[in-house]
Parts: C-alpha cells; sequence; structure tokens
C-alpha cells in the first residue's frame, strides 16, 4: 500500500483523528490526573503532532523538489495538508491548559527541532545558487560571509543541544 492509496482510501478515518486526538488527550488528562500520567499522555500526543509536521516537511520538500508547485495544488488534498498544522497548535494550546509547557519532556525536542529547521531553511535559501542572490550576498566581505555562517551552524548546534539534551 502507498501513502497515496493510504491517504485515498482513509481519508475520513485520518481526518477524524487528526481532528479528535488532541481533544481526546485533554479528556484523558482531565479524567487521570497526575503528575507521572499528564506528562506522559501529553507528551505523546505531541510527538504525534511533532511526526505529522515532519512527514508534512517531507512531502511537501519532495513534492516541491520533483515536480513543482503545480503538483502540489493540483493533486494534494489541501484539508490534508492543514491538518498537521492545526493538530500542532491545537496539541500546544491544550498542552499549556493542562500544564506548562516545560514540563512536559517533547517539547523541549520540539523547540529543537524548530531552531533546527530554521537554521536548515536558511542555509537553504544561502546554497541555492541564483543570481540574486550571488549578488546580494558579493556586497558582504567574505570573512563576514564565513562569521554569519558559522553563526548559524552554531544556532543549529544549540537547537541539536536543546533537542537530544546534554
Amino acid at each position: 500500500m502507498s501513502l497515496e492509496t493510504l491517504f485515498t482510501e482513509y481519508r475520513l478515518p485520518i481526518i477524524f483523528l487528526m481532528l479528535a486526538t488532541p481533544w481526546l488527550t485533554y479528556l484523558i488528562c482531565y479524567a487521570i490526573p497526575g503528575k507521572t500520567e499528564e506528562p506522559f499522555v501529553l507528551s505523546a500526543n505531541l510527538w504525534l503532532s511533532v511526526l505529522s509536521m515532519l512527514t508534512l516537511a517531507g512531502y511537501l520538500t519532495y513534492a516541491t523538489h520533483t515536480k513543482g508547485w503545480e503538483m502540489i495544488v493540483k493533486q494534494a488534498d489541501v484539508f490534508l495538508l492543514f491538518l498537521p498544522p492545526y493538530h500542532l497548535i491545537a496539541s500546544l494550546w491544550l498542552s499549556k491548559q493542562r500544564l506548562p509547557l516545560i514540563e512536559i519532556p517533547a517539547f523541549r525536542t520540539l523547540q529543537g527541532l524548530i531552531v533546527m529547521a530554521g537554521v536548515y531553511m536558511v542555509l537553504a535559501w544561502i546554497a541555492s545558487a541564483t543570481r540574486i542572490y550571488i549578488i546580494v550576498f558579493s556586497f558582504i566581505p567574505f570573512p563576514m560571509f564565513l562569521g554569519l555562517l558559522a553563526l548559524l551552524v552554531g544556532i543549529g548546534y544549540l537547537g541539536y543541544r536543546r533537542t537530544f539534551g546534554t
């Protein structure tokens, strides 16, 4: 079974699960409060959100590099594309209603992944060789350019340390 057939044949159950999972997690935490249970349940839900966002990012990267945005607009189910950001935002908001986010183990990993993804996007933007970027970067002295790259790599390393701990 390919991903296309999975998302085509099971579209409605996937939509229902993605819409309901944050709220079910909130209800589980409300029904079973506890110092150890709540962070575990909220962390599992945030991991599902991170997994769905990484899958979305992988799909968008693959689709834009193979056939471009035209394929995404023509073939992709737009509602399914908006579900992972909804799931992440709803999960973060509902988790914050139950506990401070710093007490949820998956939140630290999520913060680190966001920092690393941002640094990767900036480095990919710099590395794409088009004339506009070459003209812009030709006005910056080379040592300053290397310093900016080192700063970006350092920020990415901080995101890595935030994700995987010390």
